[in-house]
């Protein structure tokens, strides 16, 4: 019984010693299994990392794409604002230059008609022309002599044409100057007189006044009915009587 007992537990050591190889087996597929996992874990991590490398890289970009757009677009405006102000400037400076040249001609429009209206004179009392500065006319009696000197009228008596100048108690009469109490005759039977400056007349009383006319005494005219004859005879008028056709 004894002897039995010792061989039938020997097979059982033999057949725990087999199977511990089966245990480390399985320990190596477990650390083998271990090791992909691992491995699967570095690649995947390593292909975050991969990935948010590349979405930084794609934001800086465009940051970078942004920033020169901008740069872009306020170089250009700058521009533009240059070149307006340019334009401006260069407006304004035409603009004052079209000034500066309307002021000179303007000046010397003025320059040129200047001369025109300052030298030149109207012979208003002689023939209405226009004299230049130096030119002169002499009147038609050939008593006066006027020279037009830078506008203004400078005129010359003949002293062989001087006349007297009436006082205020003379008379004037074609152009011939009576004194106070002087008179001339106008017809045999009138004369008139200067009369402290003004004309008076005296009419001689042996005269006929006739159909609008003075006749003197003694002389004879014609009748208004035109067939009789009237004579004036100291101051009186008489008629023929004759019966007219």
């Amino acid at each position: 019984m004894p002897t039995k007992s010792k061989s039938s537990s020997t097979p059982k050591k033999q057949d725990i010693k087999k199977s511990k190889p089966n245990v480390d087996t399985q320990k190596q597929d477990i650390t083998s299994q271990t090791d992909v996992s691992s491995g699967q874990k570095s690649k995947s991590g390593f292909s975050i990392s991969r990935k948010g490398t590349v979405a930084i890289l794609v934001a800086l970009f465009i940051v970078l794409i942004l920033s020169v757009g901008a740069a872009v677009v306020g170089y250009m405006y700058f521009t533009d604002n240059d070149n307006n102000d340019d334009t401006d400037r260069e407006a304004e400076k035409s603009e004052d230059e079209n000034k500066d040249d309307e002021g000179e001609d303007e000046e010397e429009t003025e320059e040129d008609e200047t001369p025109q209206a300052d030298n030149s004179c109207v012979a208003t009392g002689f023939d209405g022309h226009r004299y230049d500065s130096g030119e002169s006319y002499t009147t038609a009696d050939g008593c006066q002599t006027c020279t037009c000197d830078n506008g203004a009228w400078d005129c010359e008596e003949d002293p062989s044409c001087a006349t007297e100048v009436a006082g205020p108690y003379d008379c004037v009469h074609d152009g011939v100057i009576y004194h106070d109490g002087e008179s001339y005759t106008i017809d045999a039977c009138r004369e008139r007189t200067c009369m402290s400056g003004m004309w008076g007349y005296v009419i001689d009383t042996a005269c006929c006044y006739y159909d609008g006319e003075y006749h003197e005494s003694g002389s004879s005219f014609p009748s208004i009915d035109g067939c009789n004859t009237c004579n004036c005879t100291n101051g009186s008028i008489g008629c023929t009587l004759m019966l007219c056709p």
